[in-house]
């Protein structure tokens, strides 16, 4: 994203397209329960946050300083606020406002 923020940009379009599916479904605990009820298995499961992480971590860290980079990331982030179930809400928070300060670690 640094050298080439223009392709940075089009993969943002991706990646916004799969984490608003994402943004829009309950993820899986991880909990696995036998027939009466008792937990049988806790496997680890990715949270939503830390899909956005994922997704958009790296691409923030090198495009930060530049204008198309900032701008995509604000609308694809402004439009996963209007679209995720409320339980992802604080992760596209946090997000939002990591972009408002600056902070790309």
């Amino acid at each position: 994203s640094l050298n080439d923020p223009t392709t940075a940009s089009q993969c943002l379009d991706v990646l916004h397209d799969l984490l608003r599916r994402l943004a829009q479904r309950v993820l899986p605990d991880g909990v696995h329960r036998d027939a009466e009820g008792t937990v049988r298995l806790l496997v680890p499961q990715y949270r939503f946050g830390d899909f956005l992480d994922l997704a958009l971590g790296e691409i923030w860290h090198y495009g930060a300083d530049g204008v198309q980079v900032p701008a995509r990331l604000a609308t694809l982030l402004a439009d996963l606020r209007a679209a995720a179930i409320p339980e992802h809400q604080e992760a596209v928070r946090s997000w939002e406002e990591r972009l408002r300060s600056g902070t790309t670690r």
